[in-house]
């Protein structure tokens, strides 16, 4: 473009009145209309260079090859390049530089050949007027006034330049928007790569992958990843697939086929055994002509922690020495048992805790949303422990924890993903066993000169006996409370009681209420007594009138032998021993309960038998009748007074035949 020089003087700066304005006029309008045009034609033809190389990018990233992240970048190296050297020798000369006033001229004589250069040799021959005559220099003057006025001011400039680069222009811009419909490819994903050529952007393809995820992914060895991804484009007979390589080569493009789950959706669960992606791997979902880019699994070890000991503290009132187990890690013990629970993990811990379900399964605790209790433990670096005391509910035979497991958090915050479920049994301390040997009958009657001997048994199943209380009323006081061991006994106790009449201060008429307790040496877990308590059925002694006011010591000495020898016989003969194993299960009731009735036929009612029949009609007369003055004074329970009836007519009706 010519510009003009610094020492060209101003070739209209003679011409004068309404002439000099006009040609000053056009040539302004004309600098000014030139430099536009140059700019217009400049840019449009800057805009048709960058579009058609674009556009030849992307044919070639579509069809021929893809433009790898190298060539990318190298073409918009030369596109920068070549944008900043046509603005800097084409544009800005443009813009800084004013139009020669000359070239001014000699546009508006191209565009209206009429004025046969008269503009250009006026502006020429201005330099030299001072040469020329007045009269010719007028007379160029007016020549090219008349001349000029003539001329319409629209076409004193050509536009034919931009209005060529115009159409090449618009038509790049037709071929690029008819490629954009028609073509199964995008092409601004091309320019897109091409302008950003450090980005991760797929090459353009006829299938189309979107939000595949989850994409990088770091996880815990052992687990498994889900992918997930939307595919549009694909043909019937084709599949979507992920390729996948582990770090140590065990698997090579792997191949793992994805299904539909929805409209274009498809999903995959990637993993590399049954236990687990345990390697870091790389994964490439391929689909039609089109394949995303290539992520990385990286599988790191999950925090664990592992328990290493549990340490079991016994109840001192058991006896049984502490011991230590790593395996099994499953805890079983009596109620009471302190557990200490002794862990360490693969990592630093922040904070250790333990969490007690009453579920016993993992399954059941996670379908019923069961909230755990919390137990909190000690943390030593990578080390933690914890005691636990193993306990029932107020049934005494569920626990209070059926299951357990160990969780933490590194120092990063990250909890152990994986706990391993532990179950907890807790034993309760058995209920101790009491029974009365003899007598079995539930009601009877004593002279008030005899002695009637109580043989009880009870036993402790799992530990000791503490106490066995033998425990009589009358009218509801208490007429006797006799503990009959005063230690504590393991294994089982018979201890026998002599009930003297006399001693108890009772007299005939009376009825005795007794019953026999047994409790074990239980404590509780403060470490207090806390034993378990049973007690047998009620018993009743009727008191009657001597039956020999003449020798009521003979009468006496009868019933201790007899009584005497029926203790030997529980005890020393043959058949005590098991008689007493046979009715172990007999008479029992934890609690304010007893046992069930006693079989006829022991060694103390045959004894009692044999001392009844020995005594004569008139006693027998005397002992009914006094038999029956008792009762009147004191009646039987109810489910009681006919048992002790018949065996009262039993005892006269042996009497009467002796």
């Amino acid at each position: 473009m010519p510009v003009s020089t610094p020492t060209l003087p101003e070739p209209t700066e003679d011409v004068s009145g309404g002439e000099r304005d006009l040609i000053s006029r056009r040539l302004v309008q004309t600098r000014w209309q030139v430099k536009f045009i140059d700019l217009c034609t400049g840019f449009a033809t800057l805009c048709s260079a960058i579009l058609a190389y674009l556009l030849v990018l992307s044919l070639i990233d579509h069809w021929l090859w893809e433009l790898t992240r190298g060539q990318r970048l190298a073409a918009l190296v030369a596109l920068l390049v070549g944008v900043c050297w046509f603005f800097v020798w084409k544009m800005l000369p443009a813009v800084i530089y004013p139009v020669n006033p000359v070239y001014a001229a000699h546009t508006i004589e191209q565009a209206a050949p009429e004025l046969k250069n008269s503009l250009v040799n006026l502006l020429t021959l201005g330099k030299q007027r001072a040469a020329m005559r007045g009269m010719v220099y007028d007379g160029l003057r007016r020549q090219a006034e008349q001349r000029l006025a003539k001329v319409p001011s629209e076409v004193l400039v050509d536009r034919s330049g931009l209005i060529r680069v115009g159409y090449a222009f618009v038509a790049l811009l037709a071929v690029a928007a008819t490629y954009k419909v028609l073509s199964p490819k995008d092409p601004f994903t091309s320019i897109a790569r091409i302008a950003a050529p450090w980005k991760q952007i797929d090459r353009p393809s006829r299938v189309q992958i979107n939000e595949l995820s989850p994409g990088d992914v770091e996880i815990y060895r052992g687990a498994s990843i889900d992918i997930s991804a939307r595919v549009t484009g694909l043909r019937g007979d084709e599949q979507p697939t992920i390729f996948f390589s582990t770090e140590d080569g065990q698997f090579v493009e792997q191949t793992l086929d994805m299904t539909a789950d929805e409209y274009n959706s498809f999903r995959a669960t990637l993993t590399t055994g049954p236990e687990g992606i345990q390697q870091s791997l790389t994964y490439q979902l391929r689909a039609g002509d089109a394949q995303s880019p290539i992520y990385r699994v990286t599988a790191k070890a999950a925090p664990s922690i592992s328990i290493r000991q549990l340490r079991y503290e016994y109840p001192r009132y058991t006896q049984i020495p502490e011991r230590t187990v790593t395996q099994p890690l499953d805890i079983d013990a009596i109620e009471g048992t302190r557990i200490h629970i002794e862990a360490e993990a693969n990592s630093p811990i922040r904070q250790a805790y333990i969490e007690l379900f009453r579920s016993s399964s993992a399954g059941a605790a996670a379908g019923s949303a069961e909230k755990p209790q919390v137990l909190p433990m000690k943390v030593n670096g990578a080390q933690a422990n914890a005691i636990y005391t193993l306990s029932l509910e107020q049934d005494r035979r569920t626990p209070t924890a059926a299951s357990y497991q160990v969780r933490f958090s590194t120092e990063a915050g990250e909890l152990n993903p994986y706990p391993v479920r532990h179950l907890i049994e807790v034993r309760p301390d058995l209920a101790p066993e009491v029974e009365f040997l003899r007598p079995r009958e539930r009601d009877l009657q004593l002279p008030l000169d005899q002695t009637l001997t109580l043989e009880v048994r009870a036993v402790d199943p799992d530990y000791a006996l503490d106490r066995l209380q033998l425990t009589g009323t009358v009218g509801g006081k208490t007429r006797l409370n006799e503990n009959l061991i005063k230690e504590s006994v393991e294994g089982p106790a018979v201890r026998t009681f002599a009930l003297n009449p006399q001693r108890l201060g009772l007299v005939a008429g009376d009825a005795l209420i007794y019953w026999a307790e047994a409790a074990d040496n239980r404590h509780g877990p403060n470490g207090g007594s806390s034993p378990n308590l049973v007690r047998t059925d009620t018993y009743r002694v009727r008191i009657v009138a001597p039956q020999s006011r003449s020798n009521p010591a003979n009468g006496q000495q009868d019933r201790q032998d007899g009584g005497q020898q029926d203790d030997q016989q529980g005890n020393d003969g043959p058949g005590g021993n098991g008689e007493a194993g046979e009715q172990q299960g007999e008479g029992q009731q934890t609690g304010n309960q007893g046992g069930g009735e006693s079989a006829n036929g022991t060694p103390g009612e045959q004894g009692d038998a044999e001392q009844q029949a020995g005594q004569s009609d008139t006693q027998q007369s005397a002992g009914s009748d006094s038999a029956n003055s008792g009762a009147a004074g004191d009646q039987p329970q109810p489910g009681e007074a006919g048992d002790g009836d018949d065996e009262s007519s039993a005892g006269d009706s042996r009497g009467d035949k002796s």
